[in-house]
Order: structure tokens, then C-alpha cells, then sequence
């Protein structure tokens, strides 16, 4: 004979259970959401400082509109930008490996613009020496 303690017990079970799957479903899509969140987020941000004392560096949102005229110069680390978007797009239909592996490549070509000492801030070319960066 089945106790009713057992019974309510594996009914909770079940239902948390359920609630556990729904939220692991839906985890992918959150955090793409968040993503994106972040992204738009740094896009009101001060990238780089090419002033000591001047904050005179370009906003994420200037630099996303002209920042892939800096591959003429050999900046590439603006592509991070179109492997971001298809790392979300992985991301959104569901394969997460694919996504996560083309996010850590966003993530690697980013990092690159770190190697550089100097950016171009006019077409002469004109270089300016890089002092700092964004939200310091």
C-alpha cells in the first residue's frame, strides 16, 4: 500500500523536475538576451583614450558604424562583431556548442586589439598613442 507522504512527495519531485527542464530550456535564450543586454550596454561606452588627460576616444556606437574601415590599417578586432552575431544566431537555434565555440573566438579576435599601442584617428593616416580604455 502506497503511503501519502510518498505519493505527495513524488508529485513535488515531478514538478520540480518540470521546472527544472523549463528553466534549462529556456537558459540558452536568457542569457543571449543578456548578451545582446551587455552588448548594447558597451555600445554607450568610451572604447579607447587616446589623451592623457582628455578623455578623447570614440563611443562603442561610433565605433561599430566605422570601426571596419580600420581593417585598411590592419585593426581587425571590429570583426569580433559579425562573429558575435552569429554566435547569437547559433545560440538562439539551439546549437549551443557551436554558438559557445564562435563566441570564444569573438572573444579571442576582441582581445586583439589589446596588442596594439596606437589607432589611426583620421584618414592623413594620423596615429595616436592608445593611454587607456573604456570604463577604467
Amino acid at each position: 500500500m502506497t503511503d501519502i507522504h510518498e505519493i505527495v512527495h513524488n508529485e513535488n519531485k515531478s514538478d520540480l523536475g518540470n521546472y527544472r527542464d523549463s528553466i534549462l530550456k529556456r537558459f540558452p535564450k536568457i542569457f543571449v538576451f543578456l548578451a545582446i543586454g551587455l552588448f548594447v550596454f558597451s555600445l554607450t561606452q568610451d572604447c579607447y583614450y587616446t589623451n592623457e588627460h582628455v578623455q578623447s576616444g570614440l563611443d562603442g556606437w561610433e565605433l561599430l558604424l566605422i570601426g571596419w574601415l580600420g581593417m585598411f590599417y590592419g585593426y581587425f578586432a571590429w570583426l569580433a562583431n559579425p562573429v558575435l552575431l552569429i554566435s547569437w544566431i547559433f545560440a538562439v537555434k539551439k546549437q549551443f556548442r557551436i554558438g559557445i565555440i564562435i563566441a570564444t573566438g569573438s572573444m579571442l579576435i576582441m582581445l586583439s586589439f589589446l596588442f596594439h599601442k596606437s589607432i589611426v584617428i583620421s584618414e592623413a593616416p594620423t596615429y595616436s598613442k592608445i593611454f587607456g580604455y573604456g570604463l577604467e
